[in-house]
């Protein structure tokens, strides 16, 4: 049996683990694949790092804040990030795409690891476009 009226549910395999595309504008693009869901990499580099690092032990509440940003930017970087088009390095050439290379991205631009990971938890990003279209010509999303 199909259902019909859950298109506001539907999910799209293809985006969550490959990314779908964040527009950063001037034909810069990253992949991001979803938090959570499928990509179970990204919910045991979480608990792992969090464990690893004691992150609930840290008694000053500044330092655990900085040391879960950090742990923010390397599972964002390792887990979420996909790929990316348009970036380049301070002499305008390409950066080809490595789990290293988002590192350092989202190192030194804390913003975008912000970006990534609000984006990576927006169900509406990995939908099944079709059944999304469905559902809000039939009012099933607002």
């Amino acid at each position: 049996m199909k259902f019909g009226n859950l298109g506001d549910y539907s999910f799209n395999r293809d985006a969550s683990e490959n990314g779908t595309p964040i527009d950063l504008g001037q034909g810069r693009v990253l992949f991001v694949r979803q938090a959570g869901g499928f990509n179970r990499r990204f919910d045991h580099l979480v608990a792992t790092r969090a464990g690893e690092r004691a992150l609930f032990e840290i008694s000053d509440p500044i330092e655990q804040r900085l040391e879960w940003d950090r742990l923010n930017i390397e599972v964002a970087a390792e887990a979420l990030i996909a790929g990316w088009e348009g970036i380049e390095d301070a002499d305008g050439q390409a950066v080809e795409f490595s789990v290293a290379a988002a590192l350092e991205l989202l190192s030194q631009h804390p913003r975008l690891a912000e970006l990534v990971l609000s984006e990576a938890y927006k169900e509406e990003n990995f939908r099944n476009a079709e059944e999304c279209k469905s559902a809000l010509r039939n009012g099933a999303v607002g």
